[in-house]
Protein backbone atom coordinates (compact mmCIF):
# COMPACT_ATOMS: atom_id res chain seq x y z
CA UNK A 1 0.00 0.00 0.00
CA UNK A 2 2.94 2.39 -0.61
CA UNK A 3 0.50 4.16 -3.19
CA UNK A 4 -1.89 4.85 -0.11
CA UNK A 5 0.90 6.23 2.02
CA UNK A 6 2.22 8.86 -1.11
CA UNK A 7 -1.50 10.19 -1.04
CA UNK A 8 -1.31 10.78 2.84
CA UNK A 9 1.70 12.29 2.62
CA UNK A 10 0.42 14.46 -0.28
CA UNK A 11 -2.31 15.34 1.55
CA UNK A 12 -0.35 16.49 4.96
CA UNK A 13 1.94 18.31 2.92
CA UNK A 14 -1.24 20.62 1.17
CA UNK A 15 -2.48 20.91 4.79
CA UNK A 16 0.38 21.96 6.64
CA UNK A 17 1.28 24.65 3.90
CA UNK A 18 4.41 22.73 3.03
CA UNK A 19 3.20 22.80 -1.03
CA UNK A 20 2.36 25.99 -0.86
CA UNK A 21 -0.99 25.71 -2.75
CA UNK A 22 -2.62 28.78 -2.05
CA UNK A 23 0.28 30.92 -3.47
CA UNK A 24 1.25 28.94 -6.34
CA UNK A 25 -2.59 28.69 -7.60
CA UNK A 26 -2.39 31.98 -7.00
CA UNK A 27 0.30 32.93 -9.56
CA UNK A 28 -0.89 30.56 -11.74
CA UNK A 29 -4.57 31.69 -11.99
CA UNK A 30 -3.32 35.96 -12.22
CA UNK A 31 -1.19 34.02 -15.22
CA UNK A 32 -3.88 32.55 -17.02
CA UNK A 33 -6.10 34.80 -16.46
CA UNK A 34 -4.64 37.62 -18.03
CA UNK A 35 -3.28 35.30 -21.03
CA UNK A 36 -7.19 35.01 -21.74
CA UNK A 37 -7.95 38.64 -21.14
CA UNK A 38 -5.37 39.03 -24.09
CA UNK A 39 -7.52 37.24 -26.11
CA UNK A 40 -10.44 38.68 -25.16
CA UNK A 41 -9.44 42.18 -25.61
CA UNK A 42 -7.89 41.15 -28.98
CA UNK A 43 -10.92 39.57 -30.25
CA UNK A 44 -12.88 42.24 -29.12
CA UNK A 45 -11.03 44.54 -31.10
CA UNK A 46 -11.63 42.36 -34.10
CA UNK A 47 -15.18 42.03 -33.75
CA UNK A 48 -15.33 45.79 -33.09
CA UNK A 49 -13.57 46.63 -36.49
CA UNK A 50 -15.88 43.97 -38.32
CA UNK A 51 -19.00 45.94 -36.83
CA UNK A 52 -18.02 49.22 -37.98
CA UNK A 53 -16.80 48.00 -41.51
CA UNK A 54 -20.30 46.09 -41.96
CA UNK A 55 -22.42 49.76 -40.36
CA UNK A 56 -20.22 51.73 -42.68
CA UNK A 57 -21.35 50.27 -45.48
CA UNK A 58 -18.59 47.89 -46.73
CA UNK A 59 -20.40 44.67 -47.21
CA UNK A 60 -23.45 46.13 -48.31
CA UNK A 61 -23.04 45.59 -51.99
CA UNK A 62 -25.32 47.74 -54.99
CA UNK A 63 -25.62 45.96 -58.25
CA UNK A 64 -26.55 48.89 -60.32
CA UNK A 65 -28.69 48.14 -63.99
CA UNK A 66 -30.88 50.68 -64.57
CA UNK A 67 -34.29 49.49 -65.52
CA UNK A 68 -32.50 46.02 -65.97
CA UNK A 69 -33.55 44.55 -62.22
CA UNK A 70 -35.68 41.84 -61.37
CA UNK A 71 -37.40 43.26 -57.64
CA UNK A 72 -38.55 39.63 -56.77
CA UNK A 73 -35.61 38.11 -57.59
CA UNK A 74 -33.47 40.18 -55.82
CA UNK A 75 -35.72 40.23 -52.60
CA UNK A 76 -35.25 36.17 -53.24
CA UNK A 77 -31.38 37.07 -52.35
CA UNK A 78 -31.80 36.16 -48.72
CA UNK A 79 -32.80 32.46 -49.16
CA UNK A 80 -28.92 31.99 -50.38
CA UNK A 81 -26.33 31.52 -47.16
CA UNK A 82 -24.43 34.41 -46.52
CA UNK A 83 -26.78 37.38 -47.47
CA UNK A 84 -28.78 38.27 -44.53
CA UNK A 85 -30.58 41.22 -46.45
CA UNK A 86 -31.48 42.05 -49.79
CA UNK A 87 -33.93 44.65 -51.76
CA UNK A 88 -34.19 46.55 -54.97
CA UNK A 89 -34.58 50.31 -55.29
CA UNK A 90 -35.28 52.94 -57.72
CA UNK A 91 -35.85 56.48 -57.80
CA UNK A 92 -39.36 57.40 -57.79
CA UNK A 93 -40.97 59.53 -60.79
CA UNK A 94 -41.63 62.11 -58.53
CA UNK A 95 -40.20 63.28 -55.61
CA UNK A 96 -42.74 63.83 -52.15
CA UNK A 97 -43.57 67.16 -51.18
CA UNK A 98 -44.09 67.65 -47.27
CA UNK A 99 -47.00 69.39 -45.96
CA UNK A 100 -45.40 71.74 -43.75
CA UNK A 101 -42.51 72.90 -46.59
CA UNK A 102 -44.75 72.52 -49.48
CA UNK A 103 -42.22 74.30 -52.19
CA UNK A 104 -39.27 71.61 -51.19
CA UNK A 105 -39.63 68.42 -52.38
CA UNK A 106 -37.53 65.41 -50.75
CA UNK A 107 -35.52 62.95 -52.74
CA UNK A 108 -37.88 59.89 -52.55
CA UNK A 109 -36.79 56.38 -53.55
CA UNK A 110 -39.17 53.07 -54.07
CA UNK A 111 -37.94 49.97 -52.50
CA UNK A 112 -39.38 46.42 -53.48
CA UNK A 113 -40.96 44.67 -50.40
CA UNK A 114 -37.98 42.88 -49.22
CA UNK A 115 -36.07 46.00 -48.84
CA UNK A 116 -35.17 45.90 -44.36
CA UNK A 117 -32.33 44.59 -42.36
CA UNK A 118 -29.48 46.32 -43.87
CA UNK A 119 -26.69 46.80 -41.14
CA UNK A 120 -25.63 50.19 -42.71
CA UNK A 121 -29.16 51.54 -42.65
CA UNK A 122 -29.19 50.64 -39.08
CA UNK A 123 -30.97 47.19 -39.91
CA UNK A 124 -34.65 48.85 -40.56
CA UNK A 125 -37.11 46.68 -40.83
CA UNK A 126 -39.99 48.37 -42.04
CA UNK A 127 -43.15 46.34 -42.05
CA UNK A 128 -45.43 48.83 -43.08
CA UNK A 129 -44.83 52.35 -43.91
CA UNK A 130 -41.94 53.99 -45.53
CA UNK A 131 -38.25 54.33 -44.87
CA UNK A 132 -37.37 57.86 -42.75
CA UNK A 133 -34.11 59.02 -42.75
CA UNK A 134 -32.39 60.32 -39.83
CA UNK A 135 -31.64 63.20 -40.47
CA UNK A 136 -35.13 64.13 -41.83
CA UNK A 137 -36.67 62.40 -38.79
CA UNK A 138 -34.57 64.34 -36.40
CA UNK A 139 -35.77 67.56 -38.13
CA UNK A 140 -39.56 66.94 -38.68
CA UNK A 141 -39.36 64.91 -35.01
CA UNK A 142 -40.37 61.54 -35.98
CA UNK A 143 -39.81 58.33 -34.86
CA UNK A 144 -40.90 54.81 -36.33
CA UNK A 145 -44.71 54.91 -36.28
CA UNK A 146 -45.58 58.10 -36.31
CA UNK A 147 -47.64 59.76 -39.36
CA UNK A 148 -46.08 61.65 -41.88
CA UNK A 149 -47.94 64.56 -43.62
CA UNK A 150 -47.04 64.80 -47.70
CA UNK A 151 -48.97 66.96 -50.17
CA UNK A 152 -49.57 63.52 -51.48
CA UNK A 153 -51.05 62.43 -48.56
CA UNK A 154 -50.62 60.94 -44.82
CA UNK A 155 -47.97 57.66 -44.79
CA UNK A 156 -46.81 56.05 -41.44
CA UNK A 157 -43.30 55.81 -40.81
CA UNK A 158 -42.12 52.37 -40.76
CA UNK A 159 -38.31 52.65 -39.83
CA UNK A 160 -35.86 55.63 -39.70
CA UNK A 161 -32.48 54.30 -40.95
CA UNK A 162 -29.08 56.17 -41.33
CA UNK A 163 -26.90 57.63 -43.77
CA UNK A 164 -23.85 59.36 -42.09
CA UNK A 165 -21.38 60.94 -44.30
CA UNK A 166 -18.70 58.49 -43.46
CA UNK A 167 -17.51 57.73 -47.57
CA UNK A 168 -20.92 56.27 -48.77
CA UNK A 169 -22.26 57.44 -51.74
CA UNK A 170 -24.35 60.23 -51.45
CA UNK A 171 -27.94 60.84 -51.97
CA UNK A 172 -29.78 59.24 -48.88
CA UNK A 173 -28.80 61.56 -45.68
CA UNK A 174 -31.62 63.34 -46.47
CA UNK A 175 -34.62 61.10 -48.27
CA UNK A 176 -37.51 58.96 -48.08
CA UNK A 177 -37.61 55.01 -49.11
CA UNK A 178 -40.71 53.91 -49.76
CA UNK A 179 -42.06 50.06 -50.22
CA UNK A 180 -43.82 49.40 -52.98
CA UNK A 181 -44.80 46.64 -55.61
CA UNK A 182 -42.46 44.81 -56.86
CA UNK A 183 -43.45 45.75 -60.01
CA UNK A 184 -41.38 46.79 -63.09
CA UNK A 185 -37.46 47.37 -63.26
CA UNK A 186 -35.13 48.70 -60.69
CA UNK A 187 -32.33 50.33 -60.80
CA UNK A 188 -30.31 48.70 -58.08
CA UNK A 189 -30.29 45.39 -55.99
CA UNK A 190 -28.58 45.64 -52.78
CA UNK A 191 -27.56 42.83 -50.61
CA UNK A 192 -25.97 42.70 -46.98
CA UNK A 193 -23.46 40.05 -47.37
CA UNK A 194 -21.50 38.18 -44.69
CA UNK A 195 -18.69 36.70 -43.99
CA UNK A 196 -17.84 38.28 -47.50
CA UNK A 197 -18.37 35.84 -50.41
CA UNK A 198 -17.63 35.39 -54.01
CA UNK A 199 -21.12 33.37 -54.14
CA UNK A 200 -22.60 36.21 -52.65
CA UNK A 201 -21.60 37.93 -55.32
CA UNK A 202 -21.93 36.07 -58.02
CA UNK A 203 -25.59 35.33 -56.88
CA UNK A 204 -26.21 39.23 -57.97
CA UNK A 205 -26.13 38.52 -61.66
CA UNK A 206 -29.00 36.13 -61.25
CA UNK A 207 -30.90 39.45 -60.69
CA UNK A 208 -31.59 41.06 -63.92
CA UNK A 209 -34.41 41.00 -66.42
CA UNK A 210 -34.58 38.11 -68.63
CA UNK A 211 -32.97 40.57 -72.26
CA UNK A 212 -30.71 43.03 -69.93
CA UNK A 213 -27.08 43.37 -70.33
CA UNK A 214 -27.68 42.62 -73.59
CA UNK A 215 -26.52 45.92 -75.29
CA UNK A 216 -23.58 48.16 -73.76
CA UNK A 217 -25.52 51.05 -73.03
CA UNK A 218 -25.71 50.50 -69.93
CA UNK A 219 -23.92 48.00 -68.69
CA UNK A 220 -24.60 45.88 -65.13
CA UNK A 221 -21.72 46.97 -62.42
CA UNK A 222 -21.22 46.16 -58.90
CA UNK A 223 -20.20 48.84 -56.39
CA UNK A 224 -19.49 48.97 -52.57
CA UNK A 225 -22.25 50.84 -50.61
CA UNK A 226 -19.13 52.22 -49.19
CA UNK A 227 -15.46 51.82 -50.51
CA UNK A 228 -13.63 53.68 -48.18
CA UNK A 229 -12.87 50.62 -45.74
CA UNK A 230 -11.46 48.74 -48.43
CA UNK A 231 -13.27 45.68 -51.16
CA UNK A 232 -12.69 43.09 -48.47
CA UNK A 233 -12.68 42.83 -44.49
CA UNK A 234 -9.53 40.84 -43.48
CA UNK A 235 -10.75 39.19 -40.53
CA UNK A 236 -9.08 36.12 -40.99
CA UNK A 237 -5.69 36.94 -41.91
CA UNK A 238 -6.06 39.94 -39.13
CA UNK A 239 -6.87 36.72 -36.97
CA UNK A 240 -4.20 34.23 -37.75
CA UNK A 241 -1.44 37.30 -37.44
CA UNK A 242 -2.92 38.44 -33.50
CA UNK A 243 -0.64 38.60 -31.24
CA UNK A 244 -2.29 37.12 -28.40
CA UNK A 245 -2.09 33.59 -30.76
CA UNK A 246 1.18 33.13 -28.82
CA UNK A 247 -0.99 33.36 -25.11
CA UNK A 248 -1.61 29.11 -24.97
CA UNK A 249 2.44 28.73 -25.90
CA UNK A 250 2.85 31.51 -22.96
CA UNK A 251 0.63 29.78 -20.78
CA UNK A 252 3.06 26.97 -20.93
CA UNK A 253 6.04 28.35 -20.93
CA UNK A 254 4.46 30.22 -17.76
CA UNK A 255 2.82 27.17 -16.12
CA UNK A 256 6.16 24.37 -16.62
CA UNK A 257 8.26 27.32 -15.21
CA UNK A 258 6.22 27.42 -12.45
CA UNK A 259 5.84 23.86 -11.96
CA UNK A 260 9.32 23.96 -12.03
CA UNK A 261 10.63 26.45 -9.47
CA UNK A 262 8.24 25.05 -6.96
CA UNK A 263 9.74 21.80 -7.42
CA UNK A 264 13.25 23.11 -6.69
CA UNK A 265 12.26 25.13 -3.77
CA UNK A 266 11.89 21.83 -2.13
CA UNK A 267 15.11 20.01 -3.85
CA UNK A 268 16.52 19.43 -0.03
CA UNK A 269 13.44 18.03 1.20
CA UNK A 270 13.47 15.16 -1.74
CA UNK A 271 17.09 14.99 -1.96
CA UNK A 272 16.99 13.82 1.76
CA UNK A 273 13.67 11.59 1.41
CA UNK A 274 15.63 9.61 -1.55
CA UNK A 275 18.21 9.17 0.57
CA UNK A 276 16.41 8.11 3.28
CA UNK A 277 15.15 5.34 0.55
CA UNK A 278 11.78 7.15 -0.90
CA UNK A 279 12.09 6.37 -4.62
CA UNK A 280 11.66 8.66 -7.68
CA UNK A 281 8.46 7.51 -8.46
CA UNK A 282 6.85 7.60 -5.30
CA UNK A 283 7.98 11.38 -4.84
CA UNK A 284 7.13 12.33 -8.81
CA UNK A 285 3.75 10.62 -7.56
CA UNK A 286 3.31 12.98 -4.24
CA UNK A 287 4.21 15.73 -6.06
CA UNK A 288 1.74 15.14 -8.65
CA UNK A 289 -1.23 14.81 -6.21
CA UNK A 290 0.08 17.92 -4.60
CA UNK A 291 0.16 20.09 -7.89
CA UNK A 292 -3.27 18.93 -9.16
CA UNK A 293 -5.01 20.21 -5.84
CA UNK A 294 -3.89 24.00 -6.92
CA UNK A 295 -3.36 23.95 -10.51
CA UNK A 296 -6.80 22.41 -11.13
CA UNK A 297 -7.87 25.14 -8.95
CA UNK A 298 -6.51 27.56 -10.41
CA UNK A 299 -7.89 26.72 -14.02
CA UNK A 300 -10.88 26.29 -13.16
CA UNK A 301 -11.04 29.72 -11.47
CA UNK A 302 -9.39 31.29 -14.38
CA UNK A 303 -12.20 29.72 -16.89
CA UNK A 304 -15.21 30.38 -14.94
CA UNK A 305 -13.89 34.02 -14.47
CA UNK A 306 -13.41 34.29 -18.11
CA UNK A 307 -16.78 32.71 -18.82
CA UNK A 308 -18.32 34.66 -16.57
CA UNK A 309 -16.99 37.98 -18.25
CA UNK A 310 -18.22 36.89 -21.55
CA UNK A 311 -21.39 35.73 -20.42
CA UNK A 312 -21.88 39.82 -18.75
CA UNK A 313 -19.73 41.34 -21.82
CA UNK A 314 -22.06 43.91 -23.57
CA UNK A 315 -20.24 43.52 -26.81
CA UNK A 316 -22.55 41.25 -29.55
CA UNK A 317 -20.93 38.19 -30.61
CA UNK A 318 -18.03 37.64 -27.81
CA UNK A 319 -19.10 34.72 -26.58
CA UNK A 320 -18.30 32.96 -29.41
CA UNK A 321 -14.63 33.29 -28.83
CA UNK A 322 -15.12 31.26 -24.88
CA UNK A 323 -13.03 28.31 -26.25
CA UNK A 324 -10.26 30.77 -28.00
CA UNK A 325 -9.90 32.24 -24.84
CA UNK A 326 -9.60 29.83 -22.33
CA UNK A 327 -6.74 27.71 -23.56
CA UNK A 328 -3.98 29.07 -21.58
CA UNK A 329 -5.66 27.63 -18.37
CA UNK A 330 -6.34 24.06 -20.35
CA UNK A 331 -3.28 24.00 -21.23
CA UNK A 332 -1.69 25.00 -17.89
CA UNK A 333 -2.25 22.15 -15.90
CA UNK A 334 -0.47 19.53 -18.11
CA UNK A 335 2.23 21.93 -18.36
CA UNK A 336 2.80 22.85 -14.95
CA UNK A 337 2.45 18.74 -14.24
CA UNK A 338 5.29 18.85 -16.93
CA UNK A 339 7.78 20.87 -15.02
CA UNK A 340 6.79 19.40 -11.22
CA UNK A 341 8.42 15.58 -13.11
CA UNK A 342 11.04 18.29 -14.75
CA UNK A 343 12.05 19.22 -11.24
CA UNK A 344 11.79 16.26 -9.43
CA UNK A 345 13.71 14.01 -12.08
CA UNK A 346 16.27 17.29 -12.34
CA UNK A 347 16.88 16.65 -8.22
CA UNK A 348 19.95 14.39 -7.66
CA UNK A 349 20.18 12.39 -4.10
CA UNK A 350 24.19 12.79 -4.73
CA UNK A 351 24.09 16.96 -4.46
CA UNK A 352 22.29 16.78 -0.84
CA UNK A 353 25.47 18.56 -0.02
CA UNK A 354 25.40 21.04 -2.42
CA UNK A 355 21.76 21.76 -1.54
CA UNK A 356 22.80 22.18 1.79
CA UNK A 357 25.42 24.98 1.10
CA UNK A 358 23.06 26.65 -1.44
CA UNK A 359 20.36 27.22 0.82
Amino acid sequence: MRWASTLREAALDVQSGTTKATMLGCVLFAAVLVLGLAEIGTMSQLLTAADVYRRAGGATLVYIAPQQIDGPACDRLTTIPGIDAAGAMRPSTENERLLALPSSSVPTFEASPGFSGFVALDTPRPHRGVLVSAALAEALELDASDKLPLMSGTVEVGAVFTSAEDGRRPGLGYALIAPTAAIGPFDECWIDTWPQSQSSTDALRTVLLPGAGATDASPPRLAQLNSTLGAHFDGAARYAERLSRFAPLVGIVIAAAIGFVATRTRRIELASARHAGVPVGSQVLQLVCETLCWAVGAAVMAVSAILLLLEIAPQEGLGVVAGIAIRPAVVAVPAVLCGVIGGVALTKEEQLFRYFKER
